[in-house]
């Protein structure tokens, strides 16, 4: 939506909003009513600083939410509306003018609905800040080619607005208009964008052809699928990191380099994008602690440049020794795990020398309710610890770990001497667990 109502409108059947004389006459409009020519027509934009426009505002949405919609894509209309904007309040630069209209909209969804929320520009180069930082749900950094270039603007965008607080800053795969992204691209877009807080697909530059992995063949769909799942499976971890952004500010992408178009995802994800059709590409690892590569599981010291050649289904990606990452496995397409751990509350650690600890802010349901469960890992007594307010299924996975002689008060473990992987399954609220290496 925007927050215009339009006396000639593009696309549309109907030109004239049928309330288009009523909001002038009540005066619910700004610059008195003055007729401005912006991207889908001719019209009005209405006085969110006045209350009464606001009501009326609201009644309109009211029709909608009755069906069960409880989130809106809330887009710009307001910057071509002149650099200064008369209100009910008196002139305002339109940058000071932006929050009444997009704070608005978030304050009527989530007071409709806990879990109601909005999606919006956080930065964008089309027009600078928008919506602000406390009241933006999701970050929508979007008009962006499906071209090298348009995801390099993207990955500026996004950081910017991670820099500048907002909490959930996502990517829009493939982009949205002008080039369209060729087969690896889009590959490369959607990675990038398995590292934010969402990937959203669709555009008006090949929707239906260019955007779906399939209508590049098999490879790509299988490139996708690998990027999409890792993505979906982490979202426990994605959801404890917002928990904890949105309880002390700043945002789930943290650490950004826009030289080298790194960043971390929380705490323990590193990421460098892969911007161009060169395959070959050098970044640095963040300075402190050290790093285990994803695919190769090996462990790198923070600050090392590295120089690689990612095949297609690859892109830089470490997480941190020490790290306790929740996530929701259910199958093999990512990487980690496979089908046996569905149902299963999974949790990955890179052991370390020292002592772990992580509060996980476990979701409950697809809304904002969550519990909290401490874990912890003792890298030098090998002892893992789990106190939550509830029983559940575990399944632990460690990584480069020597076998153990035994695996003490657990349902089942098992290890892999190919992957140097070890497997603890128990089901329990407040448990501690000994892995004894027989040294």
């Amino acid at each position: 939506m925007t927050g215009c109502i339009n006396i000639q409108s593009k696309d549309v059947p109907v030109q004239k909003h049928p309330a288009f004389d009523e909001v002038i006459e009540k005066k619910y409009v700004v610059n008195d009513g003055k007729i401005s020519k912006w991207w889908k027509g001719e019209g009005l934009h209405l006085d969110f600083t006045n209350k009464e426009a606001v009501k009326w505002w609201n009644a309109q949405l009211d029709k909608v939410t009755i069906d069960g919609v409880y989130g809106f894509k809330v887009d710009q209309g307001e910057i071509y509306f002149g650099d200064t904007v008369h209100t009910s309040i008196g002139p305002l630069t339109n940058v000071d003018f932006r929050p009444y209209y997009y704070n608005s909209l978030y304050q009527y969804v989530t007071n409709k609905k806990s879990v109601g929320g909005i999606i919006g520009r956080p930065f964008s180069h089309q027009g600078g800040i928008e919506a602000s930082v406390e009241q933006l749900s999701l970050g929508w950094c979007g008009d962006f080619e499906g071209s090298w270039s348009g995801l390099k603007l993207q990955i500026n965008n996004i950081y910017k607005s991670a820099e500048l607080g907002y909490g959930a800053p996502a990517c829009e795969v493939g982009g949205f208009w002008n080039a369209r992204s060729s087969k690896k691209e889009l590959i490369r877009y959607a990675q990038f964008g398995a590292m934010t807080a969402t990937m959203i697909n669709g555009g008006e530059n090949g929707a239906f052809t260019n955007h779906l992995p399939w209508y590049h063949g098999e490879e790509a769909s299988l490139c996708y699928r690998q990027a999409a799942w890792l993505h979906s499976q982490l979202v426990p971890y994605l959801f404890s990191s917002i928990v904890d952004v949105h309880q002390t500010g700043g945002s789930i992408i943290k650490n950004t380099d826009d030289a080298q178009e790194s960043h971390t995802v929380g705490d323990f994800l590193f990421t460098k994008a892969i911007t161009s059709a060169n395959d070959s590409v050098g970044f640095k690892l963040p300075q402190d602690g050290r790093w285990m590569d994803f695919w190769t599981k090996e462990v790198i010291a923070g600050g090392t440049t590295i120089q690689q050649v990612y095949p297609l289904n690859r892109f830089p990606l470490y997480i941190k020794t020490g790290a306790i990452i929740p996530m929701n496995i259910t199958n093999s397409f990512s990487g980690i795990g496979n089908a046996d751990l569905a149902g299963k509350q999974t949790i990955c650690i890179v052991p370390d020398q020292g002592k772990s600890d992580y509060r996980y802010n476990k979701p409950l349901g697809d809304g904002t309710d969550y519990e909290t469960i401490n874990i912890s890992y003792d890298g030098q007594k090998k002892v893992l610890t789990v106190d939550g307010p509830q029983e559940l299924p575990y399944a632990f996975i460690l990584s480069n770990c020597a076998r153990p002689v035994k695996v003490s008060d657990v349902d089942a473990w098992e290890y892999n001497e190919k992957t140097n992987e070890l497997r603890i399954f128990k089901k329990g609220d407040a448990f501690s667990i000994k892995i004894n290496n027989g040294i």
